[in-house]
């Protein structure tokens, strides 16, 4: 058995697993290529033919609780820009990350998940307590 990876030309794991040797390229397919070796799809994707580690993202925050009084702020920086940003809770929604510092208040107590998305990054996110 030899473990692999199907990825698409992107370089984005798509599958992951063992095979009998003999069977891998048998894997590739029409915008599906194969490659023997360990990756994950959450951590590792291929690039120029090899597997490599997704690379985190640089996001700092000035806090991961805020009062529930429509005024506090949680400072979210270094969500790169094009990442889709969605906010799940009371109140919450979804958008494309600009670049710029988010600047989250929450009028009601609940704990809420931060979530951002931008391939080839690995996917952030983050639980806030709003009280």
């Amino acid at each position: 058995m030899i473990g692999f990876v199907i990825y698409n030309e992107a370089g984005a794991i798509l599958e992951a697993g063992a095979i009998p040797e003999a069977l891998l390229e048998s894997q590739a397919g029409e915008g599906r290529f194969v490659l023997a070796g360990e990756g994950h799809w959450d951590t590792h994707y291929v690039v120029d033919g090899q597997l490599a580690e997704r690379p985190v993202m640089p996001v700092e925050m000035s806090a991961t609780e805020a009062a529930a009084n429509a005024t506090d702020e949680v400072v979210i920086s270094g969500i790169p820009e094009g990442a889709a940003v969605k906010v799940i809770g009371r109140g919450g929604g979804e958008g494309v990350a600009d670049g710029a510092a988010l600047h989250l208040t929450f009028a009601q107590a609940g704990r809420y998940q931060v979530m951002a998305t931008l391939f080839p990054y690995q996917d952030w996110k983050v639980s806030i307590h709003a009280n």
